[in-house]
């Protein structure tokens, strides 16, 4: 459902994002399609790669690259994110993380490291999940009428820990597993 919504309002332009979205989106609006549309891909290919289909591997492939450009393009858009250096730090963090999970998930399938390479891939959907997490605490703050500049920088935080925890947990983020991926 979101990822539907996305689409349409990516389709309409920056002009269908209300403020302060829609006029910073305008000024930066390939950086944000780049982004979004990849962002997208990832999330919708992502249940098809938790289980082991026929052309796993291809969309493994194509979901590696979607989820490199979204990290790469959202590192700009981090920059000048909602929610203040506090806020921008969050987010530069979580593409990091990003970073750091598909290289794990690449490098251990190249390895045929597979109990870890779905640990790692699972971190890697988890933390892309964080883009729903945030839009769901940003819909139910703002239909409580709390400010967005009052919770974007909190919900920017939350919304990555689920991933990050299960990384740390599984020893992924911290090097303490038998068959490590560099």
């Amino acid at each position: 459902m979101l990822s539907w919504t996305s689409i349409t309002m990516l389709v309409q332009g920056p002009g269908a994002f209300d403020a302060p979205f829609g006029p910073k989106y305008a000024l930066e609006w390939n950086w944000v399609l780049a982004h979004s549309l990849s962002a997208i891909v990832v999330l919708l290919l992502g249940p098809w790669l938790l289980w082991r289909w026929p052309g796993h591997r291809g969309l493994g492939k194509v979901y590696l690259v979607c989820a490199a450009l979204a990290a790469l393009t959202g590192i700009p858009l981090s920059l000048r994110a909602e929610g203040g250096w506090v806020g921008r730090l969050s987010f530069l963090i979580l593409t990091c993380l990003w970073l750091r999970a598909a290289w794990g998930a690449y490098a251990s399938a190249r390895r045929r490291i597979w109990k870890q390479h779905v640990q790692w891939v699972q971190v890697h959907y988890l933390l892309a999940w964080s883009a729903v997490f945030l839009r769901l605490g940003l819909g139910v703050t703002g239909s409580l009428g709390i400010p967005l500049q009052q919770v974007t920088p909190a919900l920017a935080w939350l919304s990555w820990q689920p991933g990050f925890w299960l990384g740390c947990r599984s020893g992924l983020f911290w090097g303490r597993t038998a068959d490590r991926v560099g």
